[in-house]
């Protein structure tokens, strides 16, 4: 559940990479920051003949209005949905930047497509698939704006293709051009930051966007463009998208553009599931020295399968135990690549769910679905076999949450490790 948001605005964030809050802030509190905003220009507000300028940017403050804007109830508690309560650093200290554009056809020569560089020395500032240093970007709204007083630009979706190019690029990062380095993003379809003074736009950090002109409005258009620092503050910190004990949908959204664009040979699925095979095999062994509430794994059916334009070619890696169970139930069936994508296959069942969650010690849980069913064993140790099999599953470009999918006619299978 979550505190601000409905499931379906935190899904299609996950899906369109932005969604719009109206009235994050009252309109009398964005007029009061605009006059602070105006105290701040070296122009006069009834003269447009001193705005000789496109636009002038105010690189931050820490003026009392302008921190009560970004600290509202509403939108700490939509950013807390996004990114968890303890996911990020509250912006109680000041921020910025201020953009203000001024009714004009002058080329303000900022209006490429981009994505904001988090880290680095300026102006090449870098990104890296961790998303060091920045964790979300809002688009405060000061002013009313329409489509007439060049609004932000966005490619709806671009996150995703932003996140599969930058998964191979090494922790320091690249100076990340969407035109070079993901160019099916700027095909996407472009949507307008406009509403009314007090709307806030909060945007994944790898969403493509851009400033647009001319500006053909009557009056100046306000916005602020801060960053949300992760925990460990400006420059620093980063997801850590393996680590499912704090999720949270900016993660889910980059973990499912990356599995579903894995693309992987039958020789090396094949490999991988008979890996897997003794991994599992292994487990249940553990399982059973130490607790006799998980039933053995009986049978791991894995299969791969590749789809081109001959015929489909099948391998079955089978072991001597055939299936796992929990209770009697059937969990995890087979694994199947389609040659697009690999996925965990899971048996339709009127129990909702089967879950490993994280607990305080280190415990596996199974819990088998509406009828309350929960199983407990302890594992010795630091969890290794856990950890081995979930990179094994993150390998094969397993995706949890598109296995789940919300549907309750199938298992939901979910790996947390306990630290």
């Amino acid at each position: 559940m979550f505190a601000t948001l409905s499931e379906d605005s935190v899904e299609l964030f996950v899906r369109d990479g932005y969604l719009k809050l109206d009235s994050a802030f009252d309109e009398t509190l964005a007029a009061r920051c605009r006059e602070v905003l105006w105290s701040m220009l070296d122009v006069d507000r009834n003269d447009p003949s001193t705005w000789t300028q496109p636009v002038i940017r105010i690189p931050g403050s820490v003026h009392p209005e302008l921190v009560a804007a970004i600290n509202t109830p509403r939108l700490v508690g939509a950013v807390d949905d996004l990114l968890g309560p303890h996911g990020w650093l509250p912006r109680t200290e000041g921020y910025g930047t201020f953009a203000i554009r001024f009714p004009s056809d002058a080329d303000p020569g900022d209006a490429g497509w981009h994505i904001d560089g988090s880290f680095g020395d300026p102006p090449s500032y870098r990104v890296n698939y961790q998303s060091r240093g920045r964790a979300l970007l809002l688009l405060m709204l000061f002013s009313n704006v329409t489509e007439s007083d060049a609004p932000t630009r966005i490619k709806v979706g671009s996150h995703i293709d932003v996140a599969r190019a930058l998964q191979p690029v090494e922790a320091r990062g690249v100076v990340f051009l969407p035109n070079l380095h993901a160019p099916e993003s700027l095909g996407r379809e472009t949507a307008y930051a406009t509403g009314r003074a007090g709307d806030v736009f909060l945007c994944h950090p790898f969403l493509v966007h851009a400033a647009s002109w001319p500006h053909r409005g009557q009056q100046p258009r306000f916005i602020a463009q801060p960053c949300i620092h992760h925990r460990e503050g400006e420059w620093l910190g980063g997801f850590d998208y393996d680590d499912l004990s704090l999720d949270c949908p900016v993660k889910r959204a980059v973990r499912g553009a990356v599995a579903k664009h894995c693309h992987y040979s039958t020789e090396q699925i094949s490999a991988r599931t008979n890996d897997l095979v003794e991994l599992v095999s292994n487990l249940s062994r553990l399982c059973s020295r130490t607790a006799q509430k998980l039933a053995p794994i009986r049978h791991a059916n894995v299969s791969t399968r590749t789809t081109n334009s001959r015929p489909c070619a099948r391998q079955t890696v089978t072991s001597e135990h055939e299936r796992f169970t929990v209770s009697g139930v059937p969990v995890m069936q087979r694994y199947a690549w389609n040659g697009r994508s690999t996925s965990l296959v899971l048996r339709r069942s009127r129990r909702r769910s089967c879950s490993t969650p994280r607990s305080s010690s280190a415990c596996a849980r199974a819990a088998v679905g509406r009828c309350g069913c929960r199983l407990e064993h302890r594992l010795p140790g630091s969890m290794t076999a856990m950890t081995r099999i979930w990179t094994e599953l993150r390998m094969l470009g397993s995706s949890f949450r598109s296995i789940t999918s919300n549907n309750a006619r199938y298992w939901r299978c979910r790996a947390a490790i306990c630290a």
